[in-house]
């Protein structure tokens, strides 16, 4: 008999592995023997990956005198609840509260605890989510199975590092202090472990009402009402690269902060925990010195200028167009109005008001600076020793003129008036812009065009191809890698009308850089030719001439200064063998620094 009913049960068993997957236990106690044995045996349950509310199945022998079924989780099934029972298996239905892990099996004879863990293929179910929270408080997610879920994440991938409670209808997470408003992540456990997506939930920030006072000077208190202000981590003012991250005080409805130095009229931006910013809707405006009325204007250097306007008893620096050091020095200051020297170097422009806190305000009127203006230079060219005729306006404040390659300036004239001067040509003159020197000034006044000298150096005969000459010439290209350069120039000209200025620093190897946008053929050319003017400094400096990227070892030519030097260097020394082409020439400094202007460049046969 008991050999039939092994038998049986073996069937049984055979038929329901097809059916579904199961979960086996060895027998509670190894002590006892089959049918003979009257304690309760588990052998095996399942099927495993049932969802909560499937009928599962649990197998063995004197199963009949079950009276009760545990789950992990609190979960328990009674004798009543069970859809069936026999001596030889349970049917029951998994109760919502069951979690993964070992099943009780409770009977007179003694509890069986099954030697394998029972898991579930649990999908949760969100009804309701809070909407909006803030940060360090908690967003209640309500649903079923919530009891499955393993982690929390808030948007951009942050963790929620606290979970409040957890309940099979309830979650409770804390939002972390930097989170974002987006959606939640649910991470949760069960054969098939997953993960779902909730509703976005929104983060609350900060927000500005009011600022007060408004205007505010610099370094004076500043009061923000608002909202949720104890979020905020630190505040940024229009104009100051540095946030404010230390505050007077601070609550959910109010900050008091310090206005930095530098702060300009402007939005201020609050930002919290999480990096995420809102600005105010409204302008913060900054009490700053305000120019209304400039006196005299034009003025003269040297002389008292009338600044009026409001709150100019805030500036302690002026700055006038043209001038790298402010004045500090006033001859009187109050609220309403400054007297103030005006600096030699001041030219036309706008004046800078700085104040203590190291804010500054711009004029929005242009001082004017009394300054000689040459119209017309008469005759030109003209012959060393020849009286020179230079007309113009303010003539009458120049106290020299100035002329190419004359070391000195001439302060001794024919004749002046406000709009005539006139002046002795001095020997060595050389083609180049008159300039004027100003009296109380460092300023100069400056003719438009160059000043041509005859019998001065004679004129260069024209180029069979032409490089530079007034202009750039045959598709060559500015490529120029010095400090600054003006392909424009007309303080030192050799020929024509313009030249070229480059100013060479760094101690390093610059170089004035002529590009061929279409390659020049060398052909019968045999020559390159160039003329260079040395100013102060730069006598006895060498050029490297670089033909098509021979940096390696090319040929050097060297400077005069106060002179035009013009230098024919052969093209078959420029690179080896003799290019065919010119693509590139590059006048490069041999490691010095200083200013030279470059005239009438070319090939010649």
């Amino acid at each position: 008999m008991k050999q039939q009913l092994n038998i049986k049960l073996s069937l049984l068993l055979s038929l329901l592995v097809v059916a579904g997957t199961w979960i086996s236990c060895d027998k509670d106690d190894d002590d006892d023997n089959g049918s003979n044995s009257t304690k309760t045996e588990l052998i095996n349950f399942g099927p495993t990956g049932a969802q909560h509310g499937d009928t599962i199945r649990f197998f063995g022998n004197n199963m009949d005198k079950v009276t009760e079924i545990d789950f992990t989780g609190g979960a328990k099934v009674m004798q009543n609840e069970f859809k069936k029972q026999t001596k030889t298996e349970i049917h029951l239905v998994v109760p919502d509260l069951a979690q993964e892990g070992l099943v009780t099996i409770k009977s007179p004879t003694g509890d069986v605890v099954s030697k394998t863990r029972f898991n579930l293929d649990v999908l949760p179910v969100i009804t309701t989510i809070t909407k909006e929270s803030r940060p360090g408080d908690n967003v209640t997610i309500k649903g079923k199975f919530l009891d499955w879920v393993s982690g929390v994440t808030f948007a951009r991938d942050k963790p929620a590092t606290t979970i409040v409670s957890k309940k099979i209808d309830e979650l409770v997470v804390k939002v972390p202090m930097d989170a974002q408003t987006g959606r939640l992540i649910l991470f949760y456990g069960g054969t098939k472990s997953s993960q779902m997506e909730t509703d976005t939930v929104k983060v609350t920030l900060p927000a500005v009402t009011s600022m007060t006072p408004n205007p505010v000077f610099h370094d004076a208190n500043l009061t923000i009402a608002g909202t949720n202000l104890d979020l905020v981590t630190k505040i940024t003012f229009n104009s100051v690269s540095t946030a404010v991250t230390s505050f007077v005080s601070q609550s959910a409805t109010q900050i008091v902060v310090k206005v930095p130095g530098g702060t300009r009229k402007g939005k201020i931006t609050l930002t919290s925990p999480s990096g995420v910013t809102v600005q105010s809707t409204q302008d913060l405006d900054v009490v700053l010195p305000v120019v209304t009325g400039l006196t005299p204007n034009p003025v003269l250097h040297q002389t008292d200028l009338t600044i009026t306007g409001t709150n100019l008893d805030l500036a302690n620096k002026i700055t006038f167009a043209g001038t790298t050091t402010a004045v500090t020095s006033f001859v009187s200051q109050s609220a309403t109005q400054i007297v103030v020297k005006v600096p030699a170097g001041a030219i036309k422009g706008k004046l800078i008001l700085g104040v203590t806190s190291g804010g500054t305000n711009e004029s929005t009127m242009e001082l004017d600076v009394v300054l000689p203006v040459i119209t017309s230079i008469a005759p030109n060219p003209i012959a060393p020793g020849d009286n020179l005729t230079i007309t113009g306006t303010n003539l009458n404040i120049a106290t020299g003129v100035a002329f190419t390659g004359v070391g000195s300036p001439i302060t001794s004239f024919v004749s002046q008036s406000p709009t005539q001067i006139v002046v002795t040509v001095p020997t060595g003159v050389l083609k180049g812009k008159v300039k004027l020197n100003v009296q109380n000034s460092t300023v100069q006044a400056e003719s438009a065009d160059p000043l041509g000298i005859i019998g001065g150096l004679p004129d260069l005969a024209d180029f069979p191809f032409a490089i530079y000459t007034d202009a750039l010439q045959n598709t060559f290209q500015d490529w120029s890698y010095t400090a600054t350069h003006n392909f424009n120039s007309s303080a030192y000209v050799r020929q024509g009308s313009k030249s070229i200025m480059a100013v060479y620093a760094d101690n390093g190897y610059q170089g004035l850089t002529f590009h061929a946008g279409t390659p020049a053929p060398v052909g019968s050319y045999t020559k390159l030719e160039f003329s260079v003017f040395g100013e102060a400094g730069t006598n006895g400096k060498k050029l490297n001439v670089v033909c098509n990227g021979n940096y390696g070892s090319p040929p050097q030519v060297t400077i005069a200064e106060g002179e035009w030097t013009t230098f024919q260097v052969n093209i078959s020394s420029l690179k080896t063998p003799t290019p065919a082409t010119i693509d590139e020439i590059v006048l490069q400094s041999a490691g010095w620094t200083g200013t030279i202007h470059i005239d009438h460049v070319g090939l010649r046969n």
